[in-house]
């Protein structure tokens, strides 16, 4: 009796001890987990119905003591993922750092939690329709951007998480980073982990690249994040000197010079349709190297490719005035020989001629081609959609109602095509309805009266709207649509060039006492009377300058031992 009543008992807890388990560790009843552990009959890796473990909803409700019970009964439990598709990947320590529990995931680390092999590739943390935030995959990316300081350093500094570990997008930590919503907590996070790695690591982690293409930086500059990519080069920025209020810095120009590279900053920020990512082109070093390499090279070599063009089509004005003669046709002159000048078209014999007309005409007009397709396709193609729908249905009404009148009084008798053109003009207000005048059908007065307002009215003052719409926005963005214009020319000027004439912009690192494979550009800016008091004058130690006259001005003043003798610029 008493052996039938445990094999009830057996099987009571196969079929319900998984509910068991559960309520014990939601009501934190360490004691009642511990025993129905100890029961070979509970499988202690039953999940739930989103597939979480016993562990992950321990962790899930903070039950520190109902964690310890499980990973001492089941210790191999504890990098065990969730296997739903919207949490798929999610491992215990992922849920504790989601919930800044300090103390469980200080518990999970110390028996032996993964924090390089770790990835929750779940579908409501990756980029697509159904995210609900991009926090990365790995254990440091949640903790980074979460923005907890002790998570993070832990996970760094005690147990050696990777800073360049890379998801399934390729973004390490610090593309995570640029991604967040926070910029405040992202910035810090961002100088946080990279002053608790090494240098060799964090110049690694800084220009490792995504699937994409993009490092850190590129990425702010592609999102249009201009608080973040300001950050990031200020980062990467050296105070050269600074004398009161006025200082000279240098900035890295490591991926955002045009210079070997096919995706640099000027690249993302000519490329770009987002608004946001043009107004990086006012940003501090990308609107000094525009400037440096218009002045370096820009304007002159577009002034050649402008006087360039100006003679080519003074020649080939030329030449179509000019064009060949043939000789006269028989019957249109007189007894002696009489040249005529040959139509335009006769002068293209061969298929080459033909091809090069075309690629003439599509050099000339393929840029209005271009802007006019886009104003096209954005502003007026569903207007021309509408106006089209109404003018062929008035049009086969005022057809119709022409058959009604005598042949005679007919203005278009059995003629469509003329019908659609008068309603064409009537909408533009060049005609009136073509009806006699002692007509008595009220039918043509009514539908014309309709056509009128829908069409002469409504339709055009809507399309007069629209224009004056986007006119409005552009002439809010013609600064900067003219920015980008000019820098998209310097750019385009630039790849052009021969390999020869290519003059790099900037200053070389060797010069400088710094990385001889680095380029950098300097900038003189005005600090802040507050951060400006109590700075000495510094300077790097340097072998050569390439300033101008104004930087070698200036750094006579900085050698200057004893004595400041200060020259006039």
């Amino acid at each position: 009796m008493i052996g039938e009543t445990r094999i009830i008992m057996d099987q009571t807890l196969q079929t319900g001890g998984s509910c068991l388990l559960f309520q014990a560790i939601a009501s934190n009843d360490c004691t009642a987990v511990r025993e129905l552990l100890q029961r070979e009959v509970i499988d202690p890796y039953v999940r739930g119905s989103l597939g979480e473990t016993i562990l992950h909803y321990a962790v899930l409700h903070g039950c520190k003591e109902t964690v310890k019970v499980i990973l001492d009964c089941v210790q191999s439990i504890i990098d065990e993922p969730m296997v739903s598709d919207m949490y798929k990947g999610e491992t215990a320590l992922h849920i504790a750092i989601l919930k800044q529990d300090l103390d469980i995931v200080r518990l999970l680390l110390e028996n032996g939690a993964d924090v390089s092999n770790s990835r929750a590739t779940c579908t409501c943390i990756v980029p697509g329709n159904v995210c609900l935030c991009y926090f990365g995959e790995y254990p440091l990316s949640f903790a980074a951007c979460t923005g907890n300081e002790e998570i993070t350093k832990l996970l760094i500094v005690k147990y050696g998480a990777p800073v360049t570990a890379q998801d399934s997008l390729g973004n390490t930590v610090l593309h995570t980073l640029v991604l967040q919503q926070n910029k405040a907590m992202a910035c810090h996070m961002y100088d946080l982990i990279l002053d608790l790695v090494p240098l060799k690591d964090s110049q690694c982690a800084e220009h490792l690249e995504n699937n994409d293409g993009f490092t850190p930086l590129k990425l702010a500059a592609n999102e249009g994040n201009i608080e973040m990519f300001s950050y990031l080069v200020k980062r990467q920025k050296k105070v050269y000197w600074t004398i009161g209020t006025i200082s000279y810095s240098i900035y890295d120009l490591t991926n955002i010079d045009t210079w070997m590279t096919q995706k640099s900053v000027l690249d993302i920020i000519t490329s770009s349709q987002k608004p946001q990512v043009r107004k990086l082109v006012d940003v501090t070093p990308v609107k000094e190297l525009l400037s440096q390499k218009w002045k370096s090279f820009g304007y002159k070599s577009f002034l050649v490719w402008m006087l360039s063009y100006v003679a080519y089509m003074v020649i080939f004005t030329t030449v179509t005035l000019f064009r060949p003669l043939k000789p006269l046709p028989p019957g249109e002159g007189d007894n002696i020989t009489v040249m005529k000048q040959k139509d335009i078209f006769e002068s293209y014999e061969s298929t080459e001629d033909f091809a090069r007309l075309a690629g003439e005409i599509i050099t000339i007009f393929g840029a209005i081609f271009i802007l006019v397709s886009e104003i096209i396709f954005s502003d007026l193609l569903c207007w021309f959609c509408l106006v089209f729908i109404i003018i062929i249905g008035f049009s086969s009404a005022f057809y119709v109602m022409y058959q009604i009148l005598p042949p005679e009084a007919n203005p278009f008798p059995n003629d469509f095509s003329m019908t659609l053109y008068s309603s064409i003009e009537m909408m533009m207000g060049l005609t009136d309805l073509q009806i006699p005048q002692d007509t008595s059908f009220p039918l043509f007065y009514i539908a014309y009266s309709v056509y009128m307002i829908f069409v002469y009215l409504l339709l055009l003052n809507m399309l007069i709207a629209m224009m004056e719409n986007t006119y409005w926005r552009v002439a809010q963005e013609r600064q900067e649509l003219w920015k980008i214009q000019v820098a998209a020319t310097i750019l385009l000027i630039e790849r052009r060039a021969p390999r020869f004439l290519k003059v790099r912009t900037g200053i070389p690192g060797s010069s400088l006492g710094l990385d001889d494979e680095k380029w950098y550009i300097g900038v003189e800016e005005i600090l802040d009377e507050n951060m400006a008091e109590g700075m000495k004058v510094s300077m790097y130690k340097k072998s050569k300058l390439c300033w101008d006259k104004i930087r070698r001005n200036i750094s006579l003043i900085i050698s200057m031992n004893d004595s400041l003798e200060i020259t006039v610029l």
